[in-house]
């Protein structure tokens, strides 16, 4: 009786079992159900595999691109480079060749040209630029209007 004396004894609120035995019932799914429910994990495994080997496939492809597509850029440039030594070599040579005081020297002692002074220059305005009068020159003149335009030419080249 000991259990009787504590104040918070919650065996006497226990629902006392019945000596019956009780039986048990068994449910069981219907059969296709249960090998659909299979069916359906099984394809979701499958489709979770295809989904990771397509992935890795196009990963891999992408990669196999864009080193191809590297390999190519890196040809490229080294052709670029090339060309542009190439350039810079041949512009060398060119402005060897072609210096101002080599043409001017050039024309002076082998063509006998002398520079043109500035108040040789004729200056021509039109009033109707549809009709240009062309006046006969003489020997000398069409002679002046060449070294003329050869001296435009070595202004123009000089810085």
């Amino acid at each position: 009786m000991e259990n009787q004396q504590l104040a918070y004894d919650l065996s006497y609120f226990e629902k006392s079992k019945p000596e019956t035995e009780t039986q048990t019932l068994r449910v069981s799914e219907n059969p296709n159900k249960i090998a659909f429910k299979k069916f359906l994990h099984n394809m979701k495994i499958v489709l979770m595999a295809f989904m990771v080997v397509t992935v890795a496939t196009l990963m891999l492809t992408t990669q196999a691109t864009n080193n191809s597509l590297l390999g190519e850029i890196s040809k490229s440039e080294a052709i670029l480079a090339e060309e542009q030594a190439t350039g810079d070599f041949l512009e060398d040579q060119l402005s060897e060749n072609m210096s101002v005081q080599e043409i001017s020297a050039y024309a002076e002692q082998e063509l006998g040209l002398i520079k043109m002074v500035k108040a040789q220059v004729n200056y021509i305005t039109l009033d109707n630029e549809n009709e240009i009068e062309v006046k006969q020159q003489s020997l000398a003149s069409v002679f002046d209007s060449i070294s003329a335009g050869f001296m435009n030419i070595m202004e123009y080249m000089t810085p």
